[in-house]
C-alpha cells in the first residue's frame, strides 16, 4: 500500500514547472562612425533607431566621426534643450555608450535618461570628461535595470550654449545584449491527468486513515 507521504512525493515529481531562458549570443554593436559626414542619421543600425529633437547627422572633428545634432545655428552641437534618442527596439542589458567629448572651452555635462517602454527609469549625468573617447557602462549607471531606449541631453557647460560654434558631443557607438524571454513549459494534458489521479489517491488515503 502506498502511504500518503510516498504518494505526495510521486505527485511532486510528476508535476514539474520550469523556466527556459536562451543564452545571450554576445554583444550587439551599433557603430555610428561608419557613416559619411553630413549624412542624415534617421536610420536603423544593428536594431537601433536614432532620432533627435532636430536632425541627427554624422560629423567629424579632429579625425573622429560620430553623431551630433544639426540644430540651432547649424553648429552640430547638442545645445541645451536638444536631445538625441537611441531606441533599441526591445529590452536590453549590458549596455555601453561610447561618446567623444570635444569641447575647446570647458566641459560638457551630459544627462542620460533611460526608458522601459514609456516609463522613465530615471536620469543620471555621465561622468565629466575632457577631450577623449570614453565608453560608459549604462547598465551599471542605472543599477542593473534593463531598458529599451535612452535619451542623451546636454545640460551644462559652455558647449551647451546656443551657437557656441563647437561640436560638443559625438555619439560614436553603443553595444548591448538583448534580454532573453523566459519561456515557461506548458504542462501536458497527460501530466495534468496523472496529477489529478495522484491528488485523488492522496485524498482516498487520508480518508482511510481517518476511518
Amino acid at each position: 500500500m502506498i502511504n500518503s507521504r510516498t504518494l505526495a512525493a510521486v505527485t511532486t515529481a510528476v508535476f514539474v514547472m520550469f523556466g527556459v531562458s536562451t543564452a545571450n549570443a554576445g554583444a550587439i554593436v551599433a557603430d555610428y562612425t561608419t557613416f559619411a559626414d553630413e549624412q542624415a542619421a534617421s536610420f536603423n543600425l544593428a536594431g537601433t533607431t536614432v532620432t533627435g529633437s532636430s536632425d541627427v547627422v554624422s560629423s567629424s572633428f579632429v579625425g573622429e566621426r560620430g553623431l551630433g545634432i544639426a540644430g540651432r545655428g547649424n553648429d552640430r552641437t547638442l545645445d541645451e534643450g536638444e536631445s538625441l534618442t537611441i531606441d533599441y527596439g526591445q529590452l536590453v542589458t549590458n549596455v555601453t555608450l561610447t561618446a567623444h567629448d570635444i569641447p575647446t572651452v570647458g566641459n560638457v555635462i551630459y544627462q542620460v535618461e533611460a526608458f522601459d517602454g514609456v516609463t522613465s527609469l530615471g536620469a543620471f549625468e555621465l561622468p565629466v570628461h575632457s577631450s577623449a573617447i570614453e565608453t560608459n557602462d549604462l547598465t551599471a549607471l542605472f543599477g542593473g535595470l534593463s531598458f529599451s531606449s535612452i535619451t542623451v541631453t546636454c545640460v551644462g557647460g559652455f558647449n551647451c550654449q546656443e551657437n557656441s560654434g563647437q561640436l560638443g558631443i559625438q555619439i560614436q557607438s553603443t553595444s548591448f545584449d538583448v534580454v532573453p524571454p523566459v519561456v515557461v513549459a506548458v504542462t501536458e494534458p497527460g501530466t495534468l491527468a496523472l496529477l489529478g489521479l495522484g491528488l485523488a489517491g492522496l485524498g482516498w488515503a487520508r480518508r482511510r486513515k481517518a476511518i
